[in-house]
């Protein structure tokens, strides 16, 4: 290779890094973080600042996520009223997993999220009569105390990483054998009306 060659070869790589750099600041991915989905790493070895995500982008992107099916289908969730341009309730459904005292068992959760999800957790209820250790037993409410995910969330968490890990706490060695009420025992307690209200318009 001549001199003038690798002069060019130089300032072809250059120029290369200083696009992956470019691509850093003014967007959410470098290149290959683009093509791997790897949000604050790539292979490339920088770092990537996240881009914040607009609520409404997110809503629908968690919606289409929900609309498609999860896994094995044995979580599921998706939106209690098609018009609601807020996306504010949602109904998640986790069927119990096998080998502990839930299994077979369908239970059903409303999840509100307001004008601060996803950078707040959502709240979360039971409707269906439960006993687990993280849950009000008075309420049917999640407490975020007693949930890891609630406790420590973060904006990349998602309704469906809610649903899998209460899936995962049911077969917890705290939950696993816990006394649960009758089948078809449905929470009919009036829903707190407050929760619903934190939706302000955005």
């Amino acid at each position: 290779m001549t001199s003038e060659e690798s002069r060019v070869v130089g300032t072809i790589s250059v120029a290369s890094v200083a696009f992956l750099v470019v691509l850093t600041f003014i967007g959410k991915f470098c290149l290959f973080c683009l093509i791997s989905r790897v949000h604050r790493v790539g292979f490339c070895g920088i770092v990537c600042f996240d881009m914040v995500v607009p609520r409404n982008f997110r809503m629908l992107e968690e919606l289409e996520r929900g609309e498609k099916g999860i896994g094995d289908g044995t979580v599921s969730y998706g939106m209690d009223d098609a018009d609601d341009i807020y996306m504010c309730s949602w109904t998640g459904t986790i069927i119990g997993p096998q080998n502990t005292v839930h299994e077979g068992r369908i239970y059903q959760l409303k999840l509100y999220c307001d004008k601060d999800y996803p950078d707040k957790p959502p709240t979360v209820r039971f409707q269906t009569r439960i006993n687990m250790t993280c849950v009000n037993q008075e309420t049917g409410m999640v407490e975020p105390g007693l949930f890891p995910m609630l406790a420590n969330w973060q904006r990349e968490y998602t309704m469906e990483d809610i649903l899998m890990s209460l899936k995962k706490e049911m077969s917890s060695p705290q939950n696993r054998k816990l006394h649960q009420p009758p089948e078809g025992s449905d929470d009919q307690r009036m829903e707190q009306k407050d929760l619903a209200q934190r939706c302000a318009i955005l």
